[in-house]
């Protein structure tokens, strides 16, 4: 009787846990409405007369949508990309 009543407990406590852990996985997703980009790896990019963000972002991952690559390199580069320099490195993230 008394081995039953401790692996209840303990099943439970494993239950309890787990669905601890996953609700806060969830509630710390919603919680953080705009979470900061951060890759895995990136490279450099020197900017040249006539590039654009926008082209830039299609250069990086012509399948993808430029809007969300125009906003990590935003993010990336702590929003100096907005003018853009003949000359100036931005920190691009790597795409793989």
């Amino acid at each position: 009787m008394h081995r039953t009543y401790v692996r209840r407990r303990l099943t439970l406590l494993v239950a309890a846990l787990i669905a601890i852990f996953g609700m806060s996985h969830h509630v710390a997703g919603a919680i953080d409405a705009d979470p900061q980009i951060v890759p895995v790896s990136s490279s450099s990019y020197v900017v040249r007369d006539g590039d654009t963000m926008w082209s830039i972002a299609s250069s990086l991952d012509p399948g993808r949508d430029p809007r969300q690559i125009v906003h990590e390199l935003d993010v990336l580069n702590h929003g100096v990309s907005h003018s853009l320099v003949p000359g100036q490195v931005l920190s691009v993230p790597s795409y793989g």
